[in-house]
């Protein structure tokens, strides 16, 4: 078995959590506390009020994307014959994160395979 895990640069974690939490917010509420964010705030308010369903939908399509990442993280790391920690742990972080973690995994696919 094969011991491999690496996690991508801390800085995925707070966009991509963020930014899952930010577009729950905006498509399960009424988006009122978007006001007070200057930069984001006007476009997000714009498409909770009118386009709340639009929101839903990407909510939705990043949820199944995330999902469908996760899932492939686990195929690949049975794929590496990685020990059953460490594949819990490519499966979930790649479920959180999503792309920054499974191009890590990939990369290391890659390396592997190429030396056969």
């Amino acid at each position: 078995m094969l011991r491999y895990f690496e996690s991508p640069w801390v800085g995925w974690f707070v966009l991509v959590i963020g930014g899952m939490l930010l577009l729950t917010v905006a498509a399960f509420t009424d988006a009122a506390l978007f006001q007070y964010f200057p930069i984001i705030g006007p476009p997000v308010l714009f498409l909770n009020y009118n386009y709340q369903w639009l929101l839903q939908l990407m909510f939705i399509a990043a949820m199944i994307a995330h999902i469908a990442e996760g899932y492939y993280a686990y195929h690949l790391s049975n794929l590496l014959s990685l020990c059953t920690k460490d594949t819990i742990r490519w499966t979930i972080q790649t479920t959180v994160l999503g792309y920054p973690s499974l191009h890590i995994l990939l990369k290391k696919y890659k390396e592997v395979n190429k030396q056969c």
